[in-house]
């Protein structure tokens, strides 16, 4: 069973970065967040707290590559190959 990550400074402390960094990318970049009923330690408190686990860390990382993966130059993803068949001929001869 996952381990839950209960309050934005433990989140924080786990991305390593600010607690108004992850309220910025929970609302901007898509991290998976949720909210979990808390035990009410006294009257007036707030009564859930955000979490998340290690599991949805790394899937809101793979979905963030992914979409990087758009934004890549299409010369930048083609490696030059060199042609085996036309670095064979000789000049003036045709290809097999």
């Amino acid at each position: 069973m996952a381990e839950y990550i209960i309050g934005l400074q433990a989140i924080a402390r786990r991305l390593q970065c600010s607690v108004p960094t992850v309220r910025k990318m929970h609302a901007e970049e898509g991290l998976l967040l949720f909210r979990q009923r808390l035990n009410k330690l006294r009257p007036g408190a707030r009564g859930w707290a955000w979490c998340t686990n290690d599991e949805l860390l790394r899937l809101w990382l793979v979905a963030r590559c992914r979409a990087d993966r758009k934004y890549i130059p299409p010369g930048l993803l083609k490696r030059k190959v060199a042609d085996p068949v036309a670095g064979d001929a000789v000049a003036g001869e045709e290809p097999r």
